[in-house]
C-alpha cells in the first residue's frame, strides 16, 4: 500500500504546512487515520479483482454472477472470521495500549462497513443475477460440486419458461452428452487454464467430436 508506507511522511508535511486544508488536518491528527487507511487498502483491493473481473472483455452474465457470489461469500467470511492482517493487528494493539481504541469498537466499524457492502451487492445484483441462480455450472470453476444433473435440471426449467415449446429440449439426450463432457473436462487441466467460459466451451465441443456427440 503505497499510501500506507507513504503516511509518516504525508502526515508530517500537511501538518507543518501553515495553510494544510482542514479536512486534511483533520484526517491526519485523528489517531486511527493510519488503521483505517489500512483496512481499506485491503478491501480496495479484493473490490478491484472483482471489477477487473466483471469487467473483462467477452464476458457473460454467469460469469458476473459468479464473481459477484464470490466477493460476497469473501466479504462474509473476513466478517465472520474476525479476519486481521498482522498490520492491523499490530497497529490496534497500540491504539488499545494508548486507550484510543478497544478491538471490540474497532471490529463493530468493520462490521459496519462488511454489512454496508454486502447490501450494496445484493441491491445492485437483484433482481437480475438472481434470476439465473444455479446455473453457474456453464463456468467450469467448480466441477466436482456445481457441474451435476440437478443443476442442468434447473437450466433446463428456466429456458422451458423462456421458450413457448417445452418439448424443444430431448433430456435423454442431454443426459448422455453431459456425462461425456463431465468425463471429459473432470481431470482436464486444459479446460482449466483457459479464461472465458466460450473459450472453454468452444474447446470443450471440438473435443466432443471424438466422441461422435
Amino acid at each position: 500500500c503505497v499510501g500506507c508506507v507513504w503516511f509518516g511522511g504525508l502526515k508530517s508535511y500537511f501538518l507543518s504546512i501553515d495553510k494544510c486544508p482542514i479536512l486534511i488536518k483533520d484526517f491526519f491528527n485523528n489517531p486511527l487515520s493510519y488503521l483505517i487507511l489500512i483496512f481499506l487498502q485491503i478491501q480496495c483491493e479484493l473490490f478491484f479483482t472483482c471489477i477487473k473481473s466483471v469487467e473483462a472483455k467477452d464476458i457473460s452474465i454467469i460469469e458476473v454472477k459468479y464473481y459477484v457470489e464470490s466477493i460476497t461469500k469473501k466479504i462474509e467470511s473476513r466478517k465472520n472470521e474476525n479476519f486481521f492482517t498482522s498490520k492491523e493487528q499490530e497497529v490496534l494493539n497500540s491504539l488499545r495500549d494508548e486507550a484510543v481504541l478497544s478491538e471490540n469498537t474497532y471490529i463493530k466499524y468493520r462490521n459496519t462497513f462488511y454489512d454496508t457492502c454486502l447490501e450494496y451487492i445484493k441491491e445492485w445484483s437483484n433482481p437480475t443475477l438472481s434470476k439465473f441462480d444455479g446455473i453457474t455450472w456453464i463456468t467450469l470453476k467448480n466441477i466436482d460440486d456445481d457441474f451435476n444433473w440437478v443443476n442442468i435440471q434447473a437450466t433446463i426449467e428456466l429456458i422451458k419458461n423462456i421458450i413457448p415449446n417445452k418439448n424443444l429440449i430431448n433430456e435423454a439426450h442431454l443426459f448422455d452428452e453431459f456425462t461425456m463432457i463431465k468425463e471429459s473436462v473432470k481431470h482436464n487441466e486444459h479446460i482449466q487454464s483457459l479464461k472465458t467460459l466460450s473459450e472453454k466451451w468452444t474447446y470443450i465441443f471440438k473435443s466432443m467430436n471424438n466422441y461422435s456427440i
